[in-house]
């Protein structure tokens, strides 16, 4: 599916992303599944777009995952308790943190 160049949040803050913008070529945007790689473009002489991905953030992703679905093992009892507070809906007025 193309990209609408207007919008392009598509996902919530509130929650892991789970679909990014492909770039395509020439300004040209899909909606692709998915977490996007990390990484940023470099505009080279030639005008071609190149794409460097940061593979340490990349290597760490599903690390931080693991380790919030399984309840945070290692963290001190203040941080498990200030994690568990900044997502806590109630404690900030109905204002979630960003994910």
């Amino acid at each position: 599916m193309t990209h609408d160049k207007g919008q392009i949040v598509i996902n919530s803050p509130y929650t892991e992303p789970s679909q990014h913008l492909e770039y395509k070529g020439e300004g040209h945007f899909d909606v692709a599944q998915g977490r996007r790689r990390s990484g940023f473009w470099i505009d080279g002489k030639d005008g071609k777009r190149e794409f460097y991905t940061i593979d340490l953030v990349n290597r760490i992703r599903p690390m931080v995952k693991e380790w919030r679905e399984s309840g945070y093992p290692g963290a001190t009892d203040i941080t498990r308790g200030l994690l568990s507070h900044w997502h806590e809906r109630g404690a900030r007025e109905d204002t979630p943190f960003f994910w």
